[in-house]
């Protein structure tokens, strides 16, 4: 017998249906009730899960303020997206000390420079890094090396997602996490880089004209005629 030869008997189910009690009919009805109500209860919690986080967006038939919609990032004057800034707790206590130097591990250092708006007098709020140079010295062989990380550099910021490398420390200010924004500044370039950081140093514009006022300043000489439009 092949496959074509095989047909399906409704008068078997006619005839069980027949030789079915009404009790049995209940249940039967009962059953296939409770299975098809289980299927839309388990479709609709699989679909609008919200226990734990999932990737991608709840659809529209989902009781939910984010069903179907697309969050709009936020973008800076340049278009570019900003990472969100998400709350955190009150001021706390700042990093310890890393251990003491045994003398012969290598030491690296992050040297961070604040933008303009640290000593504008008409910027409030936090800044952002306008530079970041890693120093990296080796006692052992007596060789240094720096390396320049630029500004707009997209990378994780922990806890904060894919953003500009310079928000890291804008984001550690703002939200007065523990260590403020040189941590957060380190954790990013650690993460990023993938190399330890043990200290850092911060500048911000007028540590700049300090120096130069202690050495005096600088005269610099213009021996071509200069228009500035």
């Amino acid at each position: 017998m092949t496959m074509t030869d095989k047909k399906f008997d409704f008068s078997k189910i006619l005839n069980l249906y027949k030789r079915a009690k009404p009790k049995q009919i209940i249940l039967w009805a009962v059953a296939l009730a409770l299975g098809v109500a289980a299927l839309v209860v388990t479709k609709n919690v699989v679909a609008c899960w919200q226990v734990t986080p999932l990737a991608g967006i709840p659809p529209a038939s989902c009781n939910s303020s984010n069903a179907g919609v697309l969050e709009t990032p936020v973008v800076n004057e340049q278009g570019t997206p900003m990472p969100k800034a998400t709350p955190t707790p009150a001021a706390a206590p700042s990093n310890p000390l890393p251990p003491a130097w045994d003398g012969a591990s290598r030491v690296n250092l992050l040297f961070v420079g604040l933008d303009y708006g640290d000593w504008s007098a008409d910027r409030e709020g936090a800044s952002r890094s306008d530079t970041m140079i890693l120093l990296t010295i080796d006692p052992i062989s007596k060789t240094a090396g720096v390396l320049s990380i630029p500004r707009d550099m997209w990378v994780n910021i922990p806890g904060y997602g894919y953003g500009k490398i310079n928000t890291a420390y804008y984001l550690g200010e703002a939200n007065k996490l523990p260590g403020g924004g040189p941590a957060l500044a380190m954790k990013t370039v650690e993460q990023f880089i993938g190399v330890p950081i043990q200290y850092y140093a911060q500048v911000d514009f007028n540590t700049f004209v300090d120096i130069i006022n202690l050495i005096g300043g600088i005269d610099v000489q213009v021996d071509q005629k200069l228009i500035l439009d």
